[in-house]
């Protein structure tokens, strides 16, 4: 299942994660799309999750040939929506979307 929000496709279901530097810091590659321009490769998403708090992180963004994408200053914008909207619904574990790996280090946390 993917998350779009401003033009912007994050394909969730297909995120895997590649380093948990510890319990509630961990970092995934996920497919991501900028549905307006066409662009899309694969994401470097780094997530922080805590009972109180959910943040994720834009660190890397390559095509289909792992060269890295530069996103004009809108496309920019875009993603920092889309971000904070999986920020804010807190869609990191989510059972009905994320893959096992994923649920099972958020639910590490909310179980302390």
């Amino acid at each position: 299942m993917s998350i779009t929000k401003s033009g912007i496709s994050i394909d969730c279901a297909h995120c895997h994660c590649i380093d948990n530097n510890d319990p509630g810091d961990f970092e995934v590659k996920v497919p991501l799309e900028d549905i307006d321009t066409g662009v899309a490769g694969i994401a470097r998403l780094h997530c922080v999750i805590s009972l109180n708090d959910h943040r994720v992180e834009l660190t890397d963004w390559q095509d289909v040939d792992a060269q890295p994408i530069k996103a004009p200053e809108a496309m920019k914008q875009r993603l920092e929506q889309a971000l904070a909207f999986i920020e804010e619904h807190r869609v990191c574990g989510n059972t009905k979307i994320c893959p096992a790996d994923v649920i099972r280090i958020v639910q590490t946390i909310e179980q302390k």
